[in-house]
């Protein structure tokens, strides 16, 4: 079996890769640079067509994404969300034109988001939910979505979509939370810094660990038929939350390093809880999340303490 990993170099294209290469899977992978090769090299300026004419793969994974954290400066709406078209749209439409031309036996995974619920009508929130996107990457993740049930209504495609909510490791970036409060929990911890700002402390988050959620995404297109399905953990935590087990790993008491700044939010926040429910998953396929939220803190925290040993 050969698949193909649209965003091979994020968090989830990462992990992915290596764990359909432990499957004995050849993975080909596409980044920003082009097509990489499973022997390691490089192919730019490979077209979409001509991938999947010549690979025909298997399994099709859509990870890539657009998206900037409530933290990091604010860039002009229009902007997002033309880059979030350009990707989560246009760039899956390319793919789904291309399976409907070339590789009709190809099974595709679209990673849609929790963000396309906006403020839910229903917590938890499950495959029925109705979507109502309120921000550009909501927005164009939920056009993606309806994209994949065209396809798969109009022309009998394979193309699963999962709704994924948080799912962190320490592949995460530097500007997203639960790496920006590790860093600062291991700064602190080696005398580096003295003070963590956050903006919000009472944010309640869905977060889970992003090699279980790949895992998911596999299983989701070993099933018979196409489907939606939540990949979540089921459980609700505050930040604080978090940020306690964090700081604790570390043998540090958070609330003597850590304060408020409402200011430090660039984006609003969206009222409404987002909790996902993912029985439809677990009763189709089996899938559960096992790592806790301590479990979580301790392998980003190890992860950090061992990045410069």
């Amino acid at each position: 079996m050969n698949a193909l990993v649209v965003g091979c170099l994020g968090q989830d294209g990462s992990y992915l890769t290596e764990h359909l290469k432990a499957r004995g899977v050849a993975v080909y992978g596409l980044g920003r640079q082009g097509l990489h090769l499973p022997d390691g090299t490089l192919e730019p300026d490979v077209s979409i067509g001509n991938i999947l004419l010549e690979l025909r793969p298997e399994r099709i994974f859509h990870l890539a994404a657009y998206h900037h954290s409530a933290e990091e400066m604010m860039r002009d709406d229009g902007e997002i969300m033309r880059r979030s078209v350009e990707v989560h749209v246009l760039g899956l439409l390319a793919f789904l034109e291309a399976m409907h031309i070339h590789s009709l036996e190809s099974r595709l995974f679209y990673a849609a988001s929790s963000h396309v619920f906006g403020t839910p009508r229903q917590t938890p929130q499950d495959e029925n939910t109705p979507m109502d996107a309120l921000c550009p990457y909501g927005i164009t993740k939920a056009a993606g979505v309806q994209l994949c049930r065209m396809y798969r209504h109009r022309h009998r495609l394979y193309c699963s979509v999962g709704f994924l909510y948080n799912h962190e490791s320490p592949r995460r970036r530097s500007h997203f939370l639960s790496r920006k409060i590790v860093q600062a929990a291991v700064a602190i911890h080696r005398g580096e810094k003295r003070q963590l700002v956050l903006g919000n402390l009472e944010a309640q988050v869905d977060w889970g660990y992003a090699p279980e959620y790949v895992d998911a995404m596999v299983r989701i297109l070993e099933l018979d038929r196409p489907d939606d399905f939540i990949i979540a953990s089921g459980s609700l935590h505050r930040v604080r939350d978090f940020v306690a087990e964090v700081f604790d790993q570390v043998g540090l008491d958070w609330r003597d390093h850590v304060s408020v700044d409402p200011s430090v939010l660039k984006k609003q926040e969206l009222p409404g809880t987002k909790v996902g429910d993912y029985s439809r998953l677990h009763r189709e396929t089996g899938w559960a999340p096992t790592t806790n939220l301590a479990r979580l803190a301790a392998i980003l925290v190890q992860a950090e303490l061992e990045q410069d040993i």
